[in-house]
């Protein structure tokens, strides 16, 4: 083991990190430019970048489903997707309550930064 960490990051959470960064309650706002430059030189040299496939979507879907959920929340089962198909030791996120009620089986990973 080299001891060295190494993160991830789903396709979808680079879209959402745009989303949030040109929508802050800023003066001034962050401008779309900058958001992408943002991304594309400290977040994504940093991360690997990991995307879902058709049938990742789907049982997704069919746990949420399953599990009555609706609206928003299925974004954090995106994520949390994600975390699983990178086998994450450790999960990031400020959303706790939600992200533990989505993956309980996950709650020792799921930490707040």
């Amino acid at each position: 083991m080299s001891g060295r960490h190494s993160g991830v990051v789903s396709a979808h959470g680079l879209a959402e990190t745009f989303s949030t960064l040109t929508r802050l309650p800023l003066t001034p706002m962050i401008h779309p430019t900058e958001a992408y430059r943002y991304i594309t030189e400290s977040v994504v040299p940093h991360c690997e970048t990991v995307s879902l496939q058709e049938n990742d979507y789907l049982a997704m879907l069919e746990s949420a489903a399953k599990a009555g959920l609706r609206g928003g929340i299925l974004y954090d089962a995106l994520q949390l997707r994600c975390a699983e198909k990178a086998r994450s030791d450790r999960i990031y996120t400020f959303n706790l309550i939600d992200f533990v009620r989505l993956a309980p089986q996950l709650q020792d990973k799921i930490v707040c930064p």
